[in-house]
């Protein structure tokens, strides 16, 4: 299947349950996405500029994992370390 959109902390919170609420309804959609091989700065930029916390990486048409803000920020804290 394709993925449509995704659901969020941010989106349950703002939605609370109720038993006849489906996904469709509290789902942000459509998904933003980055090619395998892009940078932790690509990958932040998108983040930015979307004002998300996850971004999907693809390839080859096939979704391959998700990068979260929280994995930018611990690259970016390793990469600091190194230049000490």
């Amino acid at each position: 299947g394709k993925a449509v959109g995704l659901v969020s902390a941010t989106d349950l919170i703002a939605a609370p349950p109720a038993p006849d609420r489906r996904v469709r309804d509290v789902m942000t959609p459509g998904i933003v996405s980055a090619p395998y091989d892009a940078s932790v700065v690509q990958v932040a930029r998108l983040m930015t500029e979307h004002r998300i916390h996850r971004v999907f990486i693809k390839s080859q048409g096939r979704l391959r994992g998700v990068v979260t803000s929280l994995d930018v920020t611990m690259a970016v804290f390793r990469a600091s370390r190194h230049e000490d």
